[in-house]
């Protein structure tokens, strides 16, 4: 049984003493005739103070009437709970056991719906590009394979290298090139991983997994990236090469395509 603690209309002091009084009158009620309660849900004002207030007073009701599982008492938080705010209450800490999220559970602030797009690579095996002024939306042509490739660890990634599927494999113990923007990186690979397709000509290619079974690969995996590449100012980002036979192909299809000389800059 969660109580809930709202703050009095026109009241500027938060967890004001009406609404502590009323609570520990119904908890110490509830208590008496049976019906533990287990804590109480914060539904608006500021949740990092009244959160630390609350606890308090649970503490202090517990010594004073002599119920120490009042001292154990969970606080939940709700009222648009979302990612900035959970930042900003980790930052200014605060006494709360858990947070109620709905819609923005389901609905991403940031990025509310998934553009996705198909774009065509290929015809008849016939590599296609397309040019566009924005060099976001210039495709890579071709059909592909993409490896994650480790260096000096064979459970940490160091980027992800884009190849065409023709092309021989990147090899463990075997150094190669690749381009780095306009630069030829040589590297040799401690691992290769090849990533698999999930989804091919509208089929899927590998068994579906549970939630708990996602979930668990997941992070698995992200537990193996730089942790700087997910912090929330700055992140570093995770390099994304391409070969070189690769890049030699957009290379000559842009120039071709544009009849004149073309660089392709990849960010």
């Amino acid at each position: 049984l969660f109580l809930l603690l709202r703050r009095p209309p026109r009241s500027t002091q938060g967890v004001s003493s009406a609404a502590s009084d009323v609570y520990k009158r119904q908890a110490l009620v509830l208590d008496e005739i049976g019906v533990k309660a287990k804590g109480i849900r914060l539904d608006s004002g500021n949740l990092a103070d009244l959160s630390k207030k609350a606890r308090k007073m649970f503490i202090e009701i517990g010594e004073k009437y002599n119920k120490p599982h009042f001292k154990e008492f969970k606080i939940m938080a709700s009222n648009e709970i979302h990612e900035e705010s959970l930042y900003e209450l980790a930052k200014v800490g605060h006494e709360i056991d858990m947070f109620g999220i709905g819609t923005n559970l389901i609905t991403c602030l940031k990025q509310p719906a998934l553009g996705m797009v198909y774009k065509l690579v290929t015809i008849n095996g016939v590599p296609r590009l397309k040019l566009s002024e924005d060099i976001d939306k210039v495709t890579l042509p071709g059909s592909k394979s993409i490896y994650r490739i480790y260096i000096n660890d064979k459970l940490k990634p160091a980027f992800d290298l884009i190849c065409l599927r023709s092309e021989v494999p990147p090899k463990e113990g075997q150094e190669m090139k690749a381009m780095d923007s306009t630069k030829a990186v040589a590297f040799t690979p401690v691992n290769v991983e090849l990533l698999n397709p999930l989804v091919f000509d509208g089929k899927t290619l590998i068994p579906p997994m549970t939630i708990k079974e996602g979930t668990k690969q997941i992070y698995s995996q992200l537990d193996n990236f730089n942790p700087a590449i997910f912090q929330r100012e700055k992140p570093e980002k995770y390099p994304v090469l391409l070969s070189v036979e690769m890049f030699n192909l957009v290379e000559k299809m842009m120039k071709e395509a544009k009849g004149q000389k073309q660089h392709f800059y990849l960010k």
